[in-house]
């Protein structure tokens, strides 16, 4: 399977599944004409860029995205936990399945 490499607007990183992740809205201070805060809402869609993982390097990743989302799934608010546990499943079985298992 192959993994995307994502970085946010803010310098954030993340392995994505898809190279073409939604739009976020990601809010802005807004002013009023006399310079007061909060006169009103606005945001700015941003996109995350993502680029392919080099095969060198997938293995490692899709690794590194099981462990994450173990911790996800282990330190998970209990309404969360299933959840949590169904996507570390489906992760681990993807790095077992794609021979990343070592």
């Amino acid at each position: 399977m192959l993994a995307e490499s994502s970085t946010t607007y803010d310098g954030d990183g993340y392995l994505a599944e898809d190279p073409e992740q939604p739009p976020r809205c990601v809010a802005l201070r807004t002013t009023g004409l006399d310079g007061s805060p909060g006169a009103g809402q606005a945001c700015e869609v941003v996109r995350d860029q993502c680029v392919r993982v080099p095969d060198g390097a997938a293995c490692e990743a899709w690794r590194r995205h099981a462990r994450q989302a173990e911790s996800r799934w282990r330190f998970a608010h209990p309404d969360n936990a299933e959840r949590r546990r169904d996507e570390y499943q489906r992760l681990a079985r993807i790095v077992a399945d794609t021979g990343c298992g070592g």
